[in-house]
């Protein structure tokens, strides 16, 4: 995969954290994933086609989804409801909508999120290497996870 599509998502998440979320969120090294499964529970896949085809997944813990959709929605949520899975959904929205906007090639169309609750499997595409950039905040950690090849 081209660092061109991993640098702008990089500079979606702080930009996202810092103006949105009021937290600093600190990007890990890249690596290749193995496993195929999201790191955390919750994962939001928004999935790609045009130059660049394949998916981007946003997974976080239950308690980083509490706090990111408590910061988005201006309110306290103690529980998983439908109010912070629509934020979670939104938030994933804005990173890949930000770094798509940033990215080589604008011949990329980008789906709605889906959310994904404790998957059980592989959400990846087929047949696609899977680069995940994993993050630090004050609140916990959480990775986007990038299955993207040239064309679809």
């Amino acid at each position: 995969m081209n660092a061109a599509y991993i640098r702008p998502v990089l500079t979606a998440v702080d930009k996202l954290f810092a103006t949105m979320i009021g937290m600093s969120a600190s990007a890990g090294k890249p690596a290749f994933k193995k496993d195929k499964q999201p790191s955390h529970d919750i994962t939001s896949r928004i999935d790609l086609s045009g130059a660049m085809s394949g998916a981007i997944c946003v997974s976080m813990s239950r308690a980083l989804s509490l706090v990111v959709s408590s910061r988005l929605l201006g309110e306290d949520k103690t529980a998983l409801d439908t109010d912070c899975m629509d934020a979670i959904k939104e938030f994933a929205n804005m990173i890949v909508g930000n770094a798509k906007s940033e990215f080589p090639d604008d011949r990329i169309v980008i789906t709605p999120p889906t959310l994904h609750l404790e998957p059980a499997g592989d959400i990846y595409p087929q047949g696609v290497m899977v680069v995940s950039v994993p993050f630090q905040t004050p609140g916990g950690g959480f990775t986007v996870d990038l299955a993207l090849k040239a064309g679809g």
